[in-house]
């Protein structure tokens, strides 16, 4: 256990649980088709979001396309709704659809940037 952050008892991966880790098990997850193995390097793009809804898709393009240009098809991409009252949510969940490499996360409430990039970062 580390001194900076709280420990919730059980293990992620082998590490203590933390704040971010709990929220990741609390959220909601979409994940269709996440490579299955875990040796597989693959860059991880986290990006936190807060009623994006109108932006999503092309936030989407453009990341994609900058994640093939620089490691080709060793990428994810994972979003994580931070308690938008939008329809972000719904607009991930079908972006996650049509692309296997997006992984998104829905928290059950604005948790604030920080909180949601480290839960990000914890399923990374």
């Amino acid at each position: 256990m580390t001194a900076s952050a709280p420990n919730y008892g059980g293990s992620i991966s082998g590490r203590p649980r933390d704040a971010a880790a709990e929220l990741v098990d609390l959220a909601r997850r979409i994940d269709c088709g996440r490579p299955p193995s875990a040796e597989v390097e693959l860059l991880s793009v986290v990006i936190p979001c807060y009623n994006e809804s109108e932006g999503l898709a092309e936030l989407h393009r453009r990341v994609t396309a900058v994640c093939r240009d620089v490691v080709g098809n060793a990428y994810e991409l994972i979003l994580v709704n931070d308690g938008s009252r939008d329809a972000s949510w719904d607009e991930m969940v079908e972006l996650a659809h049509l692309d296997a490499r997006l992984v998104c996360i829905d928290l059950s409430r604005n948790h604030g940037h920080q909180v949601a990039l480290t839960a990000g970062l914890t399923i990374a």
